[in-house]
């Protein structure tokens, strides 16, 4: 199996914004099922995690260059679809941007609160 570097970057605001456990325990679940379907797919060289918060939203970017996929004819699976629910129910955001052959970007915010 395929290692790609990582690299973690994580912007802490002036003040201390914090998450409930329920949300962490999302995010966590997400960062997870993202990290497993790079290993299991990608084939990435390399991934950017980014965590940072605003006064109303904590933010997290996924970025990989991995093969990328096409998001028309993409087969959704249980991770995919497990990312979207957890996230509609905690009221966040998600985007997901890829390309085949240029990797992708998944963009998640989550309200504070």
């Amino acid at each position: 199996m395929k290692k790609p570097t990582f690299k973690l970057e994580i912007y802490s605001p002036q003040e201390d914004y914090n998450l409930n456990l329920s949300k962490k325990r999302m995010i966590y679940r997400v960062v997870q099922e993202l990290l497993n379907n790079t290993f299991k797919h990608a084939e990435a060289n390399h991934v950017t995690l980014t965590l940072h918060f605003d006064k109303k939203n904590f933010y997290l970017v996924y970025e990989d260059d991995g093969r990328g996929f096409d998001l028309q004819n993409i087969r959704k699976g249980i991770g995919l679809d497990s990312i979207q629910s957890r996230i509609k129910f905690h009221q966040g955001g998600l985007e997901i941007k890829s390309e085949l052959g240029k990797g992708s970007i998944t963009r998640i915010s989550i309200p504070i609160g």
